[in-house]
């Protein structure tokens, strides 16, 4: 059955995109690079990637004009991680790395003053691996959720290069 074309598709293409290595690396891609690793039209990717700034699930550089995942994604991952380090009364120089991220709903967006809450809770553990589910509100408003992966480092090997 041939995949169904949608703006939310296009949406987590962009996503993914800018969570490759490539973007990784540069700080960001600009718009003409997406839509060339996506192959389709530069104005389609200029929407899509401004519709995701909105929500805050990407930034632009003012600089660079390169677009970089945003800060709603990284909140909620920050989150889990101060809750694992809190709960383990992990040492000074300990590490979370985040490593997934799943079921991902951004429902409204969220503005500049706005102040958030974002409970985050522990699904399971296995060894240094956690997996969490978290919610950002405003007020009484969901908007946004997912549930993430982190495992924890001892910071010795943080850093090594591999």
């Amino acid at each position: 059955m041939a995949e169904r074309e949608t703006s939310i598709r296009r949406g987590v293409e962009a996503l993914l995109t800018l969570a490759s290595d490539e973007a990784a690396a540069e700080g960001g891609l600009g718009v003409t690079r997406v839509a060339r690793m996506l192959g389709r039209e530069k104005t389609q990717v200029s929407r899509t990637l401004a519709t995701l700034a909105e929500y805050g699930l990407v930034d632009r550089d003012p600089d660079t004009r390169a677009y970089r995942l945003g800060w709603r994604i990284y909140a909620m991952a920050q989150t889990a991680g101060s809750l694992v380090m809190h709960s383990l009364n992990q040492p000074v120089g300990s590490v979370v790395y985040f490593m997934t991220i799943e079921q991902a709903r951004f429902r409204k967006p969220v503005a500049p003053g706005h102040l958030l809450r974002m409970p985050v809770k522990k699904v399971r553990q296995r060894g240094p691996v956690w997996k969490f589910s978290g919610q950002a509100f405003v007020g009484e408003d969901l908007c946004a959720e997912a549930e993430f992966g982190a495992m924890i480092s001892d910071g010795a090997s943080a850093g090594s290069g591999g």
